[in-house]
């Protein structure tokens, strides 16, 4: 019996040591999984933050490690650049459970886009960019300091990055308006955006003035300050900044050329349209095909056509008369539009046209006196 007991001792005492075995094995097939499917590993984590913060670490000492060599040499393989993106998509996505390291992330981004932005790979980069969106939409980062990063990476030569960054910060400006109802925080970003607008550098002056036009049609900040800056841009030494000025207040369609047109009901109401000019070819679809009714069809597809025309021409009527009925002085305002379509007389025909067009829109919306502007137009 002793014996017995003794070797049942001996087998309890091996299963007590089989158990960290166990363990061992587990981690290891956790540390296997982690390496392999970052996304599966995400969304465990995500349930348990505390039990897999290991995980969670080992990818982010690879993250800092990474990001040592970037500093040293920005061009890396296409391999390591990619393992880095997925790590940098990974810890974005976890970062509101890791709130210290999200900070170190979060700074190590920053100032790696600051510095060495227009010298990454343009998929790295594009990475990095909507990690950030990803932290800021987690409120995880102050938004002024990535708006003040996004501004100055528009200045790197890459149009799909760009346009990556005016959609992202009219994102940020709708969602501080719909949801945060934050006026302060509105008050902060249409400073910066003005600021911005004075920037010697023509491509951030523009992008800043895109921001501005766009969030005056949202009604963000339709406001007699939004619309005097955009005002003082016809004058600028840029004639492509000057045009898109001078096409707001005109009210031409998609002046700005990059962003959406006004707010959120535009896509709604253009969705319905296209339910409709859906059913309408549902129906001849599903009909005997006649020359009478192919002509209905293409009627009913005009008559859609135009009354979509029609609402964006008056949206943009009713932005352009309230802008032009915001400015701070409209008469000094005109004859120093008019004293610039007179003394720059090399300027090309469209600009001088869009001149023109601005002072006449001016001078019959206020009533103004400028008696020299129709013996002008005599000539």
């Amino acid at each position: 019996m002793g014996k017995m007991s003794k070797t049942g001792g001996k087998s309890g005492k091996g299963a007590k040591n089989a158990v960290p075995e166990r363990a061992n094995s587990g981690k290891t097939s956790r540390f296997t999984m982690s390496e392999r499917n970052l996304g599966l590993m995400q969304e465990i984590i995500r349930k348990d933050p505390e039990s897999y913060k290991e995980e969670f670490m080992e990818q982010f000492n690879y993250f800092v490690q990474t990001m040592k060599l970037l500093h040293l040499q920005p061009e890396q393989s296409r391999t390591e650049m990619q393992s880095l993106q997925e790590s940098v998509l990974f810890l974005s996505g976890l970062a509101k459970h890791y709130p210290k390291e999200a900070k170190q992330f979060s700074d190590s981004l920053f100032e790696l886009l600051r510095e060495q932005g227009s010298g990454l790979d343009a998929d790295v980069r594009m990475s990095f960019c909507k990690a950030l969106v990803l932290l800021r939409n987690q409120d995880m980062l102050d938004q002024i300091v990535l708006l003040e990063t996004f501004f100055e990476l528009v200045k790197v030569e890459d149009k799909v990055l760009r346009k990556f960054l005016l959609a992202s910060i009219s994102a940020h400006l709708k969602r501080v308006y719909h949801k945060k109802k934050d006026v302060k925080m509105l008050g902060k970003i249409q400073n910066l955006c003005f600021s911005k607008m004075k920037d010697s550098r023509s491509i951030v002056a523009r992008c800043a003035q895109l921001v501005c036009i766009d969030a005056f049609r949202r009604k963000f900040w339709r406001d007699e300050r939004t619309a005097n800056v955009i005002a003082e841009a016809c004058f600028h030494k840029v004639p492509k900044i000057q045009v898109t000025s001078m096409k707001f207040f005109l009210g031409s369609e998609n002046d700005n050329g990059e962003q959406e047109g006004d707010d959120s009901d535009i896509d709604s109401e253009a969705e319905d349209n296209t339910k409709t000019l859906k059913e309408v070819m549902t129906s001849f679809r599903n009909v005997k095909k006649t020359r009478k009714r192919a002509k209905n069809v293409e009627r009913a597809k005009k008559m859609i056509s135009k009354k979509k025309k029609q609402k964006k021409e008056g949206r943009s009527k009713e932005c352009n008369l309230m802008a032009i009925q915001s400015l701070y002085d409209p008469q000094e305002f005109a004859d120093k539009l008019f004293g610039a379509l007179e003394s720059k007389k090399m300027d090309k025909f469209e600009m001088r046209l869009f001149k023109i067009a601005l002072c006449a829109r001016i001078i019959g919306i206020h009533r103004l006196h400028t008696l020299s502007f129709y013996s002008y137009l005599h000539r």
